[in-house]
């Protein structure tokens, strides 16, 4: 696919389908599923709401294809790229971090495991977000 139809599958993945199946699909396809999920985290970090609210509303709908399929840091990486976004007030990502991360609780238990057990790299990871809070208080305000 990527070298018959490199135009096409870039196409796809450039508009960030938010399908169950699609991401579960995609994720036995190494380069395109790494590219769908940072569609993702630049979605909801986005600070046009515009692009970043279409994401948050169809993140509960994704949180058990995207557990079954990411790793606990790149959930930890979506939360606070969440959290950015929230910090731009779309009301997607702000309906999500006021809840505490509750719609996407899969997503959350991989995100909080990540902070407990490499909480230098999440704090670094954090900051690349650009998320204002120290790991302790995004933890107490989100977890």
């Amino acid at each position: 696919m990527l070298a018959e139809y490199a135009d096409f599958t870039n196409w796809v993945v450039a508009q960030a389908p938010r399908a169950p199946d699609f991401i579960t699909t995609l994720a036995s396809a190494g380069p395109l599923f790494a590219q769908l999920l940072n569609q993702y985290l630049e979605r909801a970090a986005h600070s046009t709401w515009d692009v970043s609210n279409p994401l948050a509303t169809a993140l509960p709908s994704m949180d058990v294809a995207l557990s079954l399929t990411v790793d606990n840091e790149w959930a930890f990486k979506l939360v606070a790229a969440v959290a950015r976004g929230a910090a731009w007030n779309g009301f997607g990502p702000l309906q999500i971090t006021n809840n505490q991360f509750n719609d996407v609780p899969n997503l959350k238990a991989k995100a909080v495991a990540y902070a407990q057990t490499d909480s230098a790299n999440a704090a670094l990871l954090l900051a690349a977000a650009g998320v204002q809070q120290d790991l302790a208080t995004f933890q107490t305000t989100y977890f």
